[in-house]
C-alpha cells in the first residue's frame, strides 16, 4: 500500500499523545482495518507515517498509535458527515458551495492526505473541479499545489495534469499551456504516408470529457499565442523594410495555420460533451468570434462570414439572458446567400 512520508512534527506530537494520553479532539475518520489474515479491527485514522497509518480506538484520535501497512490487506472507510454533504453539493452542480466544502474538509482532516486516495485527497481533488466549473482558474492554480500534496492513486493522473493546465490559463502562461496541450497529440511521424498533415496534430485517443478539455485548452493557447505573432508581424510591416518580406510572408502563413487550429480546438469544446459543459461550450463560442473576428480574410470569404453568422446565432439561442458583447453585434446580420451558379 502506497503512502508519503508525513511531516516528523506530528508524528511527534501524536506519539506524544500516545505515551502521555493528553486528552484532547483530534480529527479523525472511522474506518475498517482487513489484516492479511482475514480478521477485522475499528479504527479512528488520525494520520500516517512513513509505513503505516496513524490510528486510535477513540473518536477523539487520543492515545494514536502506529499501525503498518504490512498488517494491512485493505481499509474501508466509513463516510464522516462532512463527506456525504460536499457530495451532495456537487452532485447537485453547486460548484461554488461545494468547492468551499470541500476546502473546510480537507484542512479539517489534512493530516490524513498521505494515506492514497484517502477522503481529503479526494476532497481537494473535486475541489479543484468545482472551481474548473465555475472558471476560477487563477484560484485553482494555488489549490493545484495542495492537490500535489495529496497521494491520489494513477486513476486521478490525468485528470490532475489538466487541473495544471487550466492553473496555467489561469495565470496567462500560454506557452506552458501549449506544452501540456501537445503533450496529448500523436507524434508527425504516425502520421500515414501520403496524408497531409493538418493545421493541427491529431491528438491521442482520450475520453471524450478528457479531449474536449485539451482541444478547447491547446485552442486557447493558439489564440493567444496567435496574437502575439499578430502583433509582431504589425511591427515588421511597420518597419517598411523590403528585407522582412520573406520573414512577414512566412509568419502570416503560420498566423492563418494557428487560427485554423484555434477554431477547430474551439469546435470540439462546443460539441464534445455538449450541454454537460456549458461553461466551455460560451467560452469556445466567444472566442472563436474572436479569431474570426481578427481575420483578415473574413470580409472577402462567404464561408467565414456565414461560420461567424452561424456562432453568433448559437450563442444568443443558447445564452438568451446574457448579451452578446458589442465587438460581435455585427455578425448577427445575415450574410449574403451564396451564389448560385
Amino acid at each position: 500500500m502506497k503512502t508519503k512520508v508525513i511531516l516528523p512534527l506530528f508524528l511527534t506530537s501524536l506519539l506524544a499523545i500516545a505515551t502521555k494520553g493528553v486528552a484532547q479532539n483530534i480529527p479523525s475518520i472511522a474506518a475498517n482495518i482487513t489484516k492479511p489474515d482475514g480478521s477485522n479491527v475499528a479504527v479512528y485514522v488520525v494520520g500516517s507515517y512513513e509505513d503505516g497509518i496513524m490510528e486510535s480506538r477513540y473518536a477523539s484520535g487520543v492515545q494514536a498509535k502506529q499501525f503498518p501497512y504490512s498488517d494491512i490487506e485493505s481499509i474501508e472507510w466509513r463516510e464522516p458527515d462532512e463527506w456525504r454533504q460536499a457530495n451532495d453539493l456537487y452532485n447537485r452542480r453547486r460548484w461554488e458551495e461545494a468547492a468551499a466544502a470541500y476546502n473546510a474538509f480537507f484542512k479539517k482532516y489534512y493530516e490524513l492526505r498521505d494515506i492514497e486516495d484517502s477522503f481529503p485527497g479526494i476532497a481537494k481533488f473535486r475541489e479543484c473541479e468545482c472551481l474548473r466549473r465555475l472558471g476560477k482558474f487563477e484560484e485553482l492554480a494555488k489549490e493545484y499545489e495542495n492537490l500535489q500534496r495529496a497521494n491520489l492513486s494513477e486513476r486521478y493522473a490525468i485528470q490532475t495534469k489538466l487541473y495544471s493546465a487550466w492553473g496555467h490559463l489561469g495565470n496567462g502562461l500560454f506557452s506552458a499551456l501549449q506544452l501540456i496541450a501537445e503533450s496529448y497529440e500523436i507524434e508527425e511521424s504516425d502520421i500515414p504516408a501520403g496524408i497531409v498533415r493538418p493545421s493541427g496534430l491529431p491528438f491521442r485517443e482520450l475520453e471524450p470529457p478528457t479531449l474536449m478539455q485539451v482541444s478547447f485548452l491547446r485552442g486557447i493557447a493558439a489564440k493567444n499565442l496567435g496574437e502575439k505573432e499578430e502583433e509582431e508581424i504589425k511591427a515588421l510591416v511597420a518597419k517598411e523594410d523590403e528585407r522582412d518580406a520573406p520573414e512577414i510572408a512566412e509568419r502570416t502563413a503560420e498566423l492563418k495555420r494557428v487560427r485554423t487550429v484555434a477554431l477547430n480546438d474551439f469546435a470540439r469544446g462546443m460539441t464534445l460533451t455538449f450541454g454537460n459543459e456549458s461553461a466551455v461550450v460560451k467560452d469556445s463560442l466567444l472566442n472563436s468570434l474572436a479569431v474570426l473576428a481578427k481575420d483578415p480574410e473574413l470580409p472577402e470569404i462567404d464561408m467565414k462570414k456565414r461560420e461567424a453568422y452561424s456562432l453568433a446565432v448559437l450563442f444568443t439561442k443558447l445564452h438568451p439572458g446574457t448579451p452578446l458583447p458589442s465587438e460581435y453585434q455585427k455578425f448577427l446580420t445575415p450574410p449574403p446567400p451564396p451564389e448560385t451558379p
